[in-house]
């Protein structure tokens, strides 16, 4: 019986690394940065990220479905936002900020794997990348300049990249680049 269950968990979490592909990230209302939606290539909604206290304003924990999947995104410490954690499907991706204070460079890793991510311009958050060599391409850019609400995303990782790594790099650039009302 457990060999079953852990056969069963163990074909779940490879069907969660084999998701689709990530095309587009769009705040659910024209109005508020609070609930996104996430895209694939046949423009269906196959995740979100959802602030979880809506109410208070605070920005600080989040809801993630993605798929089957469910999980959530927090900072690491309350008045810190330099480091954030994603947690789904028992794999926990470190989100932290590369140099104090400057939100435009990002380490993302889950202990094997690490990305340097960060702004194409010097203090502009239109466009995002992936600086590291050896794993791929990935960039994200408004779909309509100087909108926040709307991102193409331009997925070319490795296949070892997995999903939960998208979905914090996704989160990456929503957090910091859209207004938090």
């Amino acid at each position: 019986m457990k060999k079953t269950a852990l056969l069963f968990l163990a074909m779940h979490v490879s069907l969660f690394l084999q998701a689709q592909v990530i095309v587009g990230v769009s705040a659910r209302y024209d109005n508020s940065f609070r609930e996104w939606d996430i895209y694939d290539d046949s423009q269906s909604v196959i995740g979100e990220f959802v602030q979880r206290w809506k109410q208070t304003g605070d920005f600080t924990e989040w809801d993630v479905r993605y798929a089957d999947a469910v999980g959530s995104v927090r900072q690491k410490w309350k008045n810190d936002n330099s480091r954030w954690e994603l947690r789904i499907n028992d794999q926990t991706i470190t989100m932290k900020m590369q140099y104090p204070n400057d939100p435009f460079h990002w380490i993302i890793t889950d202990d094997d794997i690490s990305l340097d991510y960060a702004t194409k311009y010097s203090y502009k958050t239109e466009d995002w990348l992936v600086t590291s060599k050896g794993y791929g391409s990935f960039a994200m850019s408004e779909y309509y300049e100087q909108d926040p609400r709307d991102w193409e995303v331009f997925d070319e990782l490795d296949d070892e990249v997995s999903q939960a790594i998208r979905l914090a790099l996704a989160f990456t650039t929503i957090i910091v680049s859209a207004p938090q009302k």
